[in-house]
């Protein structure tokens, strides 16, 4: 909405509206009637404090305010009244809180995801009127799995579904009533019943409240906090969320995982050993030592995965004689991604491992020189000095991205791997399309470089 249609529609919400004072301190709301141009409102107390906001139909707008900076006054098409109350916290313990609201981070591509990544919800507005009274305002559509999240260094931390809000008037105060915080605390082991250190673990709730779902690994949740395990393999979450909570631990020892459906005794998560491969890097025939070994799974696997971190492992480097020991993820669907220090990579699929063994020996894995490119452009450049960028090799996860500076129309490139490859051209900070959009780079026959001829497209 441009600055004069707000202008006029918040003149014709004001006329039409309904007003209401609302306390900074108190959170209280007071009627107010609406006197030629001015809004009066009673009961403002001495040294008045707080917003005024005006209704009407689906429109909220704060129509001014006193006492009270950093205010959006912008439409919303809903807003309420928050106000914060000792529950199982002391009234001493609502100082420095803090409203945020988050959405569930859903990529496009990975229609199948049941972990999801918190990310801030833009759509949704948090003025912070005084120590424990807030108010909130936002766009029409709400996801259905938007959350605040109230927070502080006194209370439990605490995750109210954003649609409550719109449950009843924007001048009806809801309540949170502020909960004592308490603490999970636990113990990550390994296979011999070891603890251990430096193991990453992730505490998650389930996306949705509702009491009466199955939790198991196919239940859809959400993060809420992270932390590392000591020396002595212990964590702990301070401040904790309520119950049930699903507590996710990895590290190069394993992944194991627990729900803790009440708060006070200590978790413990055994982690399960993980599926590994080993082999040698070669490099004409001789050991490659500081061969980056990494898994990378399949576009397939990746888009159908439920868990991102189900996907992934950390990376390995190969010894000085080639050999290499890497952890594999919990669904190996996929294969490594060997490279050299000079770029050049070599792909090799993971096959399934002996049960008993939980080993894949891969043997020797050869590593080839990078692939010689010479890139000509075939008509003038308009803007001279163009950087010709390379990504690829397309259709599968680990592409890689390349530039290469030249002042006339040839580019030499060094690809770290054949197959299908995209260029463009950086003219000037101007990145311009190249055709053939993607160019099929063969595995080197000869020392002889591959010519390739491009043209701007129009």
């Amino acid at each position: 909405m441009n600055p004069l249609a707000a202008f006029v529609f918040g003149m014709a919400l004001q006329a039409a509206g309904k007003g209401v004072w609302i306390d900074a301190e108190s959170g209280n709301a007071t009627p107010c009637e609406l006197a030629g141009r001015r809004w009066q409102c009673a009961d403002r107390g001495e040294v008045p404090r707080g917003i005024l906001i005006v209704m009407s139909g689906d429109r909220v707008e704060i129509a001014s305010t006193t006492g009270v900076e950093n205010v959006d006054a912008a439409l919303a098409q809903w807003g309420r009244l928050v106000r914060v109350e000792a529950g199982g916290a002391a009234a001493g313990d609502l100082h420095d809180l803090a409203l945020t609201a988050w959405i569930p981070e859903r990529p496009a591509v990975r229609a199948q995801l049941r972990r999801f990544r918190a990310i801030r919800d833009e759509s949704v507005r948090v003025l912070k009127l005084s120590a424990a009274v807030f108010w909130l305002s936002g766009g029409a559509r709400v996801d259905a799995d938007a959350f605040l999240s109230l927070d502080g260094p006194g209370i439990g931390s605490v995750r109210i579904a954003t649609h409550r809000l719109l449950e009843d008037a924007p001048d009806v105060p809801f309540v949170i009533a502020a909960p004592a915080p308490t603490t999970i605390v636990g113990r990550v082991r390994n296979v011999r019943g070891d603890d251990v250190a430096t193991a990453s673990v992730d505490l998650l709730q389930p996306l949705r409240g509702d009491p009466d779902q199955r939790l198991n690994t196919d239940t859809p949740v959400i993060g809420r906090s992270s932390t590392t395990t000591d020396a002595n393999g212990s964590f702990s979450f301070e401040r904790a969320v309520e119950t049930p909570a699903l507590i996710i631990a990895s590290s190069a020892e394993g992944r194991g995982s627990a729900w803790v459906m009440t708060l006070g005794p200590p978790v413990v998560i055994d982690l399960t050993p993980p599926l590994r491969a080993r082999g040698r890097v070669l490099r004409r025939r001789l050991p490659l030592a500081g061969a980056r070994i990494r898994f990378v799974p399949s576009v397939e696997a990746w888009s159908v995965s439920f868990d991102p971190a189900a996907n992934l492992a950390a990376e390995s480097v190969s010894g000085d004689d080639g050999r290499f020991d890497v952890a594999l993820p919990e669904h190996p669907a996929g294969g490594l991604q060997i490279v050299a220090t000079d770029g050049a990579t070599a792909r090799v699929s993971v096959l399934s491992a002996p049960a008993r063994t939980r080993v894949i020996d891969l043997g020797d894995v050869s590593i080839p020189d990078p692939l010689r490119i010479i890139v000509r452009l075939l008509e003038p450049m308009q803007t001279p000095g163009c950087d010709l960028l390379a990504i690829g090799p397309l259709g599968s996860l680990g592409l890689q991205a390349l530039r290469a500076s030249s002042a006339v129309n040839v580019y030499t490139l060094d690809l770290p791997e054949s197959g299908p490859w995209t260029f463009s051209a950086d003219c000037g900070g101007r990145v311009r399309s190249l055709v053939p959009m993607v160019t099929t780079v063969p595995s080197a026959t000869s020392d002889s470089a591959v010519p390739i001829d491009l043209r701007f497209s129009r």
